[in-house]
């Protein structure tokens, strides 16, 4: 026996985008690992494009966050929010110059494993904000969920 499909976006179950947005975290792990593996056999031409992909992926996921997330967030806790976006404009800054040292042939796997740790450290304090999107009302999880699945799908 099949189960029916949500009819509205407000019947779809809380979690939904949580559950995306740590996938999403999951991927740009899986891609991350690759940029550092390409990094440390000195790949060049795996070097370049996982990191072209990696950024591609990791700027369009704190760029939604940046537009429907956080704004959503800061009224539950505004200081972490903008902890956050702070993190994501450090984050845009590296990225650029790892991906000149990358162009450059310049870049350190040393470099590249900080950015990395730095990473895994804002995605696992993201992940504990995303456990509080269940607290928000039906219609602003409703309203998360169709921009989240606008913008990704």
């Amino acid at each position: 026996m099949e189960t029916a499909a949500p009819k509205t976006e407000a019947e779809a179950p809380k979690g939904t985008v949580r559950a995306r947005l740590v996938a999403s975290h999951r991927k740009l792990e899986a891609i991350l690992r690759g940029v550092a593996s390409s990094i440390r056999d000195d790949d060049r031409s795996s070097m370049h494009d996982d990191c072209v992909l990696f950024e591609g992926e990791l700027l369009k996921h704190i760029d939604w966050e940046e537009m429907y997330l956080l704004p959503t967030f800061e009224a539950l806790d505004p200081t972490l929010a903008n902890e956050l976006r702070s993190d994501h404009a450090r984050f845009r800054a590296t990225l650029g110059r790892i991906g000149i040292e990358i162009d450059i042939h310049a870049i350190r796997a040393e470099r590249f494993d900080e950015f990395a740790s730095d990473l895994g450290a804002h995605a696992a304090r993201e992940e504990a904000m995303y456990a509080t999107l269940d607290e928000l009302s039906d219609d602003d999880y409703a309203a998360l969920e169709r921009q989240h699945t606008t913008f990704f799908f």
